[in-house]
């Protein structure tokens, strides 16, 4: 029997409990209520990718050599509502009526496809 070790990274979150990653497997990121639960379950998310591995033969990855952490600050333009100031502030049907028919709104497919991934995720755009 083989013992693996991975660096795992608990984040916690302002509304409680904890982001877990595991850099080196970055298929890995998961959610635990107590940071003892969020051990046990990038325990478990680790056994299984590994035994999922082991039994594709795929590879086992390494540990990360080393992890660096720094605050990174940006600059945001102003924006009334959260969006980019290219865009106008839309209701999601307006997005949906200008995805199928952009000639009879104001806002091109480019910019409803982008408010699209604003409103609900980038896997819509």
């Amino acid at each position: 029997m083989a013992e693996y070790g991975y660096t795992t990274l608990f984040e916690p979150m302002p509304e409680g409990g904890f982001n877990v990653l595991v850099p080196a497997i970055p298929e890995i990121c998961t959610y635990g209520e107590t940071l003892e639960e969020g051990r046990e379950i990038a325990r478990d998310a680790i056994r299984c990718y590994l035994e999922s591995a082991l039994t594709t033969g795929e590879p086992i990855p390494g540990d990360v050599a080393e992890i660096t952490t720094e605050r990174v600050a940006v600059t945001i333009p102003e924006a009334a509502s959260g969006m980019p100031p290219r865009l106008p502030a839309l209701k999601p049907e307006q997005v949906v009526a200008a995805l199928y028919s952009p000639v009879s709104t104001s806002i091109t497919s480019e910019e409803a496809m982008l408010a699209c991934s604003i409103l609900v995720g980038p896997t819509f755009a």
